[in-house]
């Protein structure tokens, strides 16, 4: 299993190791695709003066490469002949994994909504007191075009719908589904959910502009724990931590644009009528 987990550092490499072709031409494919539309996107910004834009492109590769590592530690483990439930890893086919958001069961849950109401309270409170509100947006710049203001809140939707997918999916996977296993199987359930916690903080320490953020790390703790927490409740189910982790980066970014245009989370220009 090393050798595959080590191998699937390349695109694709993990799953060529174990044998399945189609899947690893599938990931490198994709993550190519979305790397070569994410220079152009960076030759296209520079060229429009919009430095201020996260690259959905690039993120969404980086989030599929994550993704490949928790496919490859699971396969691993299958074609061993070890049993997925004895090693604790979710067997959950991914693309019901990346439903799981919108499942009535995760809906419902009050995990999942508690994590959808702190997002809305945490952009309320510091969008309190702008003076552009999405009433007063004009035309929106974003991923090499310039809409109007409904073009744009649609498209910003999909945007923000498919990065917080994205990021739910691969970040549950890799940092539940493979790290949080791991240290539970070598440090026992109440020294991984710290260990595992303070790893998720630090891996948020930098920002989506680039920058160094203390208290993003921070939060990024308390997130790690509160999911490990549900992780470990749901016997390493996947289902409920990536539903919480969605609902909480989609409210953040989506509402974000609707209450404080001027500064969204995905940096896109906005200009106002007024």
């Amino acid at each position: 299993m090393k050798s595959a987990m080590i191998r699937a550092l390349i695109p694709g490499g993990g799953h060529l190791y174990l044998g399945e072709t189609a899947t690893a031409l599938g990931y490198a494919g994709t993550m190519g695709a979305l790397a070569t539309a994410g220079w152009w996107l960076e030759s296209r910004n520079d060229s429009l003066n919009r430095p201020d834009e996260v690259n959905s492109f690039y993120l969404l590769a980086i989030k599929e490469w994550e993704l490949s590592f928790f496919t490859t530690y699971r396969n691993a483990h299958r074609n061993s002949g070890l049993s997925l439930q004895a090693a604790g890893i979710d067997p959950t086919p991914v693309p019901q994994l990346v439903l799981a958001p919108f499942r009535r069961e995760n809906l419902f849950d009050g995990a999942v909504l508690a994590a959808a109401g702190l997002a809305l309270g945490l952009v309320a409170a510091s969008s309190a007191g702008e003076r552009h509100r999405f009433d007063a947006v004009s035309r929106v710049g974003m991923l090499g075009t310039t809409l109007r203001r409904n073009e744009a809140l649609a498209l910003y939707g999909a945007d923000t719908l498919c990065l917080s997918l994205a990021a739910a999916t691969a970040e549950e996977a890799f940092w539940r589904g493979i790290l949080h296993n791991e240290l539970e199987a070598a440090l026992g359930p109440r020294r991984a959910l710290q260990a595992s916690s303070i790893l998720f903080g630090l891996a948020h320490l930098v920002d989506l502009d680039g920058s160094l953020s203390i208290g993003r790390a921070a939060f990024g703790t308390a997130a790690g724990w509160y999911l490990g927490s549900l992780f470990q409740a749901d016997r390493h189910r996947l289902a409920r931590p990536i539903a919480a982790h969605f609902w909480y980066d989609f409210t953040v970014m989506f509402a974000g644009f609707l209450l404080d245009p001027d500064d969204n989370p995905l940096g896109v220009k906005v200009s106002f009528r007024y």
